[in-house]
């Protein structure tokens, strides 16, 4: 993996029945902190997508030509977002319905959310928009695509900055034009990743990136 090149993957959960020991052997590469948190999810679906998270980021370690041994080093930052100790590559991890993503990169801070478009209640959210932003979001055609849209590029500069919700998201201005977001003095990349039509899918970096792959992955066993 080159400077500032970043990869995607993605994978179906559908594509597991939540019932694959060997799937679950990939923990044991992993600290034992992150077993016990798959341990206490009750929800099956919610297991898949945890698990399915754990093997893309395997994956792409094996991938980049990076050691295994780096999984065990993960730790969490005060506000949970994982990260490798003593390590220049960075990694972010998201999911939502029946797609999960995983972007690392080398040099580069990232973070990624996906969401599945769909009909929400968007009166519920409007204290986490400008009114520029609602604006936007109504007079657009499709007013729920337009909402997942700057949802999901809040959310990928709030995990890729670290804080997550702690910082309000209605805080965040968002230069959609020039695909940007400066926070604490810190310019943010904006980058929309197209995976599946109805899903919505951003990556925020602290640079622009040089190389973006994206790739989807399947279970080989």
């Amino acid at each position: 993996m080159k400077e500032k090149d970043c990869c995607i993957y993605y994978i179906s959960i559908s594509e597991f029945d939540g019932n694959n020991n060997r799937l679950e052997e990939i923990l044991d590469i992993y600290p034992d902190f992150v077993t016990t948190d798959y341990r206490l999810i009750k929800n099956d679906k919610k297991r898949r997508q945890f698990i399915l998270g754990k093997f893309l980021l395997r994956e792409a370690v094996i991938d980049n030509s990076l050691s295994l041994c780096m999984l065990k080093s993960i730790e969490l930052n005060e506000f949970g977002k994982p990260y490798f100790t003593d390590s220049n590559i960075h990694f972010n991890i998201s999911h939502s319905s029946d797609l999960v993503v995983c972007a690392i990169s080398k040099d580069m801070i990232v973070g990624i959310d996906i969401e599945e478009r769909r009909v929400i209640n968007i009166g519920y959210f409007h204290s986490c928009f400008s009114r520029k932003e609602l604006e936007e979001i109504y007079e657009s055609g499709d007013i729920y695509s337009g909402f997942f849209r700057y949802w999901t590029i809040k959310e990928s500069i709030l995990k890729a900055t670290g804080t997550g919700l702690s910082f309000p998201l209605n805080d965040l201005y968002i230069n959609y034009e020039k695909r940007t977001c400066i926070i604490n003095d810190i310019k943010w990349y904006i980058n929309e990743i197209d995976i599946l039509d109805n899903y919505a899918c951003h990556l925020s970096t602290n640079e622009k990136p040089s190389y973006l792959k994206i790739r989807k992955k399947v279970l080989f066993f």
